[in-house]
């Protein structure tokens, strides 16, 4: 009996040459399969490469920031572990952010299929209201959506400082901002479609402050 081939495990920046889904061409497949299994698996190594990439790239040294030792001390220990610890995670958004804005695309998603399904005549629940959908998100993909949400952050303020340039203010107002954003979400509706033109905000009216009485800040009391 011939025992099955031992797996072999390599390490994950190594590059693979076969794959189970879309393997590389062999003569025995004929020269009429050729170009479409080439393309195919030059797809799948670029998209797995890709994956192994971006699911590394939380411990990259971009997104580390050293932090300093503790006071009378040269490093700074895990209380429980006692392991080193000399780095933390410098990143802009928290992973509360990211399931936020899963679970709302989920939402909308499974909203436009419910009323697709209706009209197809078929019996589909929505999403429920207690219970909302929450995809899971991998450590790559959380790197690229931040990254994708500080350009579209640092595009905004870059239109916001033109913005005051031109209207002569002294600083980015509420209004400049809200402008500026409408002025980048167009740019993003009329090139992708996916996001929409405008995004309405709502701005809060200042309190209006009371008059102080004579005598509460220390001056002459009020005459009797």
């Amino acid at each position: 009996m011939v025992g099955k081939k031992k797996k072999e495990k390599l390490p994950p920046h190594a590059p693979r040459t076969d794959f189970g889904a879309f393997p590389r061409w062999k003569p025995e497949h004929g020269v009429v399969k050729k170009s479409m299994m080439s393309i195919q698996h030059a797809g799948k190594s670029t998209r797995s490469a890709s994956n192994v990439t971006w699911g590394n790239a939380a411990s990259c040294k971009l997104f580390r920031k050293k932090i300093s030792a503790q006071d009378g001390k040269a490093t700074r220990t895990h209380p429980k572990t006692g392991a080193l610890m000399d780095e933390r995670p410098n990143r802009a958004f928290g992973a509360h952010l990211f399931k936020a804005v899963a679970s709302g695309a989920a939402g909308a998603l499974g909203a436009e299929m419910k009323v697709q399904s209706q009209l197809m005549r078929c019996k589909t629940d929505p999403e429920h209201d207690v219970y909302p959908a929450l995809p899971q998100i991998m450590p790559g993909a959380a790197v690229q959506m931040e990254w994708c949400g500080i350009g579209y952050v640092q595009e905004i303020h870059g239109v916001a400082k033109r913005l005051k340039e031109v209207g002569g203010h002294e600083k980015i107002t509420p209004r400049c901002a809200q402008a500026a954003a409408d002025i980048v979400n167009k740019k993003i509706n009329a090139g992708t479609g996916f996001m929409p033109a405008t995004v309405m905000a709502t701005f809060g009216k200042p309190k209006a402050k009371k008059a102080k009485k004579k005598g509460e800040d220390g001056g002459d009391p009020p005459n009797p």
